[in-house]
């Protein structure tokens, strides 16, 4: 050992490499967390409100490859005071819903709708917060979730003559509302977020790291993550202790998160998928190894893969697509309808992504010829209309 070297200098010097891999780690709970965080300041809304789209999504909506294809319904459930229900209205003649739930580290905890567990019919699915040892609920479709978080992204898919304004009126029968009320549910309250500035991506900065800090300090740590959790606290984040690292602390891991986010899109860019034809640019996604989308088996998180999913996707779905459990395009001459049935059997189990072709004429594609995904610098956005809600 090189004396020479002073323990404070050894210690600065494991403190940005770890940070890279605690930014490659935390990709799916900070995606999670930026997108829980915009709920209230660019909607004004609150955990189980109803979020839908009147429109498909344009360039103000910043959502990981969200598509212009379908409108969404999404919402979000805090379970620290106790088990939540969403209702799921059964698929009509003209409309399913497709999509699923997922916990704070994006692992699918439940698909719903023709390809879900009501299978088209409907229901009323509980969840229940980590730790419940309350009685199981009867007459509902039990979820028990890891984390206290429970976020959900679903699609409206027309079915036959179904159209737009049929999507969109379909996707607010969905309810939401706690156990407790489940005898008289609340009125529900709905949000259209179509004409509102909404951006649900996360800042490769230090902010990175703060949220990264929120999610450890109110969620359950799990088993697997048990060496990353004691990487966390030698860069600054433990459970019950605040995060707030000095200046130059702070410039530090401000460089180490944008690393992160460099290794993050060269995995994506590199490695994360195969050629669909040998021959070709288009890629398609490696689904051997996925573990239902967790990363987790065989004794192993693969976390960079882990990472690179959810810095370009989000909400996959629990299981792929069934193709005979889909709905069949419709022969409405909407074209904005069309474009909305024109999905991929994944795209109806609810994984938000679309497959995105290279972009490089031969070769593997460096990062530097790809700009990141994501701004390394939380935009200042001007809103687009106020805010729209309703209740019913």
């Amino acid at each position: 050992m090189n004396n020479a070297i002073a323990s404070g200098d050894l210690q600065a010097q494991l403190v940005r490499p770890r940070a890279v891999e605690v930014t490659i780690w935390g990709m799916p709970a900070v995606s999670m967390a930026a997108f829980r965080r915009s709920l209230k300041r660019d909607l004004d809304a609150d955990f189980g409100d109803i979020i839908y789209f009147s429109k498909v999504m344009e360039p103000r909506h910043g959502f990981p490859t969200a598509n212009n294809q379908t409108p969404y319904v999404l919402t979000v459930f805090d379970l620290r005071d106790g088990p939540m229900v969403l209702d799921v209205p059964p698929a009509s003649d003209k409309c399913a819903l497709f999509g699923s739930g997922i916990d704070s580290w994006q692992a699918p905890l439940v698909d719903v709708g023709p390809t879900g567990e009501d299978a088209g019919k409907g229901g009323r699915y509980v969840f229940l917060p980590p730790g419940y040892e309350g009685e199981r609920p009867e007459g509902f479709i039990v979820v028990r979730s890891p984390t206290v978080f429970v976020h959900f992204a679903l699609r409206p898919i027309t079915i036959g003559s179904g159209t737009l304004d049929d999507a969109v009126s379909y996707s607010q029968q969905l309810r939401s509302y706690s156990l407790a009320d489940a005898g008289e549910p609340p009125a529900g309250r709905y949000i259209d977020a179509y004409p509102l500035a909404w951006n649900t991506l996360p800042a490769f900065d230090l902010d990175y790291l703060r949220l990264l800090a929120e999610v450890i300090e109110i969620e359950p740590a799990q088993a697997k993550d048990a060496v990353m959790i004691g990487m966390l606290a030698s860069i600054g984040i433990e459970k019950g202790t605040p995060f707030e690292p000095d200046a130059e602390r702070a410039a530090l891991l401000s460089e180490a998160v944008r690393d992160g986010e460099a290794c993050l899109n060269d995995y994506f860019v590199n490695q994360f998928f195969d050629p669909y034809w040998p021959d070709r640019q288009w890629p398609t996604l490696r689904f051997d190894h996925l573990y239902g989308f967790s990363f987790y088996g065989d004794g192993k998180l693969d976390y960079d893969r882990r990472g690179a999913n959810f810095y370009f996707a989000t909400w996959a779905p629990k299981r792929m697509g069934e193709p005979g459990k889909l709905p069949p395009r419709t022969t409405s001459s909407d074209s904005a309808t069309k474009r909305a049935s024109s999905t991929t059997a994944i795209a109806h189990t609810g994984c938000v992504c679309q497959a995105t072709p290279r972009f490089a004429t031969s070769g593997r594609l460096s990062p530097t010829r790809r700009p990141p995904m994501h701004s390394s610098t939380t935009p200042k956005t001007a809103w687009a209309s106020p805010r729209t809600t309703r209740r019913t």
